[in-house]
């Protein structure tokens, strides 16, 4: 039998270890993934002070036979040099749930946790007030895919990361009332790609 130790817990938190007998294949698992267009709500505070709360809703799918570990992460990035995180605003997903009418799992319920073979979770990913001068806004999603994938018999650890860019043509002036267009999809890989070492016991 032939024993495979990913010796990886600090670079991918919920990949452990992973047995193959004989010559099986390693079986990479996938989430599917639908989104909506970034859009925003209206924030007012007890002043009377008004801000804008950024989101994009997505559904994530697992479409495997089998359960899976959920480690969703998102970020935005714009034009102007900006970044993002998705984080959690309970008064923008109040917000966002009588704009819509339904209620999303947020970035801690994404964050943890196992998705069931054939189960759909629609969340939201919130970013707060962006950079109203904004023309070009890139969202990052990654823990879509395993972090371990084998090619030709060998493991290899990398952090495949869905790239959604989306545009707004305009200027400053009433920005936020812009058409947003659907540019772009592609995936990179983020970090480094490495071999996973293996240890033959008998």
């Amino acid at each position: 039998m032939k024993t495979v130790l990913i010796a990886l817990l600090c670079l991918a938190p919920f990949v452990a270890s992973v047995q193959a007998e004989g010559d099986g294949e390693y079986k990479r698992w996938k989430l599917d993934i639908t989104y909506g267009a970034p859009d925003f709500v209206v924030l007012e505070d007890a002043l009377g002070n008004v801000r804008l709360c950024w989101y994009l809703t997505y559904t994530v799918t697992n479409n495997t036979d089998g359960e899976v570990p959920l480690g969703i992460r998102i970020g935005a990035a714009t034009d102007t040099g900006k970044q993002y995180r998705d984080s959690m605003a309970p008064l923008a997903e109040k917000a966002l749930k009588k704009k819509t009418g339904k209620e999303y799992k947020n970035a801690l319920a994404m964050a943890k946790g196992r998705i069931a073979p054939g189960k759909k979770i629609e969340a939201v990913a919130l970013f707060g007030e962006l950079d109203p001068n904004w023309d070009l806004l890139t969202i990052r999603i990654a823990g879509l895919y395993d972090t371990v994938d084998q090619v030709d018999g060998k493991l290899f650890f990398e952090k495949k990361v869905m790239v959604l860019t989306w545009s707004r043509p305009g200027d400053e002036f009433g920005a936020s009332g812009d058409p947003i267009t659907f540019k772009n999809k592609s995936w990179m890989i983020e970090g480094e790609r490495r071999e996973i070492p293996q240890t033959e016991n008998n």
